[in-house]
């Protein structure tokens, strides 16, 4: 933390600098006002390097931090396994070999492959999604992915691109294919993040129809 406030600080004094010569460049004899402008560039460029190094001391200082937590995570992940009852031998293996934790909205989500969600919903309640727009016109896939991603393209990519929506730290709708979250290819090069429950999808679709005045009607049924 030292370093890190040794740095702030250099920072600080720096940023005051910068402004005080630009203050006082109009004021200086015009032959001095070049070399005050090149002196203001160098102090920017080493801000920028200051800028950098404190962002990399943060990031080694947050890193140590978050370290101390893993062994608590680890025994309670540890104890779930040692506790639960899979039904058959081999669940446990197949759990963890297809099992992907992550954050959203700060509660812990845990899912598989889009395609294992959709098999275990279907046999669980037989899940749907259905859109319907005020034409009575409505969409509803076996899946609930394939529902969302045929609303999405209804509804029209440029419309819901411009709206910046973001999920799992990702647009909602983006041109890079994620090599760690579930989407689906909408349009060539043009990916929509699918790695979200059903009920997620739903709160999208009606977050998308509040924004652009859509007035859907979107259901799990």
């Amino acid at each position: 933390m030292m370093e890190i406030d040794a740095l702030r600080k250099q920072i600080n004094n720096l940023q005051k600098e910068i402004e005080q010569d630009k203050s006082e460049i109009s004021l200086a004899p015009v032959r001095f006002q070049d070399s005050i402008s090149k002196s203001i560039q160098l102090k920017q460029n080493q801000l920028i390097e200051f800028g950098e190094q404190l962002n990399k001391l943060k990031e080694i200082v947050r890193t140590e931090r978050l370290n101390r937590m893993l062994p608590d995570f680890e025994n309670h992940i540890n104890l779930f396994f040692e506790n639960y009852k899979f039904e058959e031998e081999n669940d446990l293996f197949y759990f963890q070999s297809r099992i992907f934790i992550d954050f959203e909205d700060n509660k812990l989500t845990v899912s598989l492959t889009d395609e294992d969600e959709n098999l275990i919903r279907r046999k669980a309640n037989k899940e749907k999604l259905r859109i319907t727009f005020p034409n009575g016109n409505s969409i509803e896939e076996f899946k609930p992915t394939d529902s969302f991603a045929k609303a999405i393209v209804a509804i029209g990519v440029s419309k819901i691109e411009g709206l910046d929506i973001r999920i799992l730290r990702l647009p909602l709708i983006g041109k890079i294919k994620s090599e760690r979250y579930q989407q689906r290819e909408i349009l060539p090069e043009t990916y929509l993040v699918t790695q979200t429950s059903n009920e997620k999808k739903v709160e999208i679709l009606e977050l998308i129809s509040e924004k652009l005045k859509l007035n859907l009607n979107v259901e799990l049924i």
